[in-house]
């Protein structure tokens, strides 16, 4: 979640400021869709030490450092399409009075304007929004008498057996069904999380693994049934479902290196049900592991508290004590960092 509110202008400099530095890092193919989180927890500043933010608060720049300069640029290149367009058709669309196409072009100004302090168009209702302004404004331009391109008549002869017509459907619904794989995976996912609820692990653990195989680089999927394979193989003493478990959240760190849950994930198997796995991996890997989540969310609770966890499990305890009283110290408020620090004081 976002703890900057949409009316709170202030702090947006120092978030700018984090995703600017991270620019150079990622300029020319950029970091990937929505991944600004995961660079954030690894680079976050005062105030936001303790809260945890997805969005640049402009999309302009978080378009930059996750598309990087190409996705920007074709933003770019589309809005300067639209508004030459909408600069040579001026005059005949203030004389006709052509509200429609005023006041969506009014419409998508102010979209545009707000996304220099705020993150319109990673909504997905405002992305609709925004479409259908801009369809608006290109039927309305045709009407003024704005030029377009004519797609090439196809050959009336049938190409491999197949009349053009029907090759154009079949090519339309294979890229209306690759841009629902989305909504379809997580259509899925909910559906196994619901027959997990209702006590059905065999057919939840299926459909979650459906959303992974229709969206193999979204990382939550591996998480998920990781830990559907993990509880099963505790509950039925099995190592084989355990291993599986395992290696569902290496690939799920595989998929994404900027997401630490899938590796806390890990760490936290081999340092709880290291006895019970076929290759439990050595304690200096554990470690390896456990500071790698550290570089990447040094700030996040819940990583300090498995690392605190993992320094106690090889046997550094006096270290492990240490880390838990500074950890109260960060969150006072904490029952679980306290009760963590007496847990560790008593052994």
């Amino acid at each position: 979640f976002d703890t900057l509110s949409h009316g709170d202008s202030s702090n947006r400099w120092e978030i700018y400021q984090v995703a600017w530095h991270g620019l150079a890092e990622h300029l020319l193919l950029g970091s990937g869709f929505f991944n600004f989180g995961y660079y954030f927890e690894a680079h976050k500043v005062p105030p936001f030490l303790d809260s945890h933010l997805i969005y640049v608060h402009n999309d302009y720049l978080q378009f930059a450092f996750e598309l990087g300069l190409p996705g920007l640029g074709l933003f770019l290149l589309l809005l300067f399409v639209v508004y030459g367009q909408l600069f040579k058709f001026r005059q005949p669309a203030l004389a006709g009075q052509s509200l429609p196409l005023i006041l969506s072009a009014a419409a998508i100004t102010s979209m545009l304007t707000h996304a220099l302090v705020d993150f319109p168009f990673y909504i997905p209702i405002l992305q609709a929004v925004f479409g259908a302004y801009l369809g608006i404004i290109n039927y309305q331009l045709l009407e003024l008498g704005a030029a377009y391109r004519v797609l090439p008549n196809l050959p009336p002869q049938t190409i491999s057996g197949f009349r053009p017509v029907f090759l154009g459907n079949l090519l339309l619904i294979i890229v209306m069904a690759w841009l629902s794989l989305p909504v379809l995976a997580g259509m899925s996912a909910s559906y196994g999380l619901q027959r997990l609820q209702q006590g059905d692990a065999e057919h939840g653990v299926l459909w979650i693994g459906v959303a992974r195989a229709l969206q193999p680089r979204v990382t939550g999927y591996y998480w998920q049934e990781g830990v559907i394979w993990r509880d099963q193989g505790i509950a039925q003493a099995r190592s084989d479902l355990l291993d599986k478990s395992a290696t569902l959240f290496s690939k799920g760190f595989e998929v994404n290196a900027f997401d630490v849950k899938n590796l806390l994930e890990k760490t936290v198997m081999q340092r709880s049900y290291a006895n019970r796995l076929k290759q439990p991996v050595s304690h200096e890997e554990l470690m390896n592991w456990i500071q790698q989540a550290k570089i990447l969310q040094p700030e996040s609770y819940g990583v300090q508290t498995e690392y605190i966890q993992c320094l106690n499990f090889i046997g550094e305890r006096a270290q492990a004590l240490e880390q838990a009283q500074a950890l109260v110290i960060r969150w006072p408020q904490s029952k679980a960092a306290q009760q963590l620090l007496a847990s560790m004081a008593h052994e």
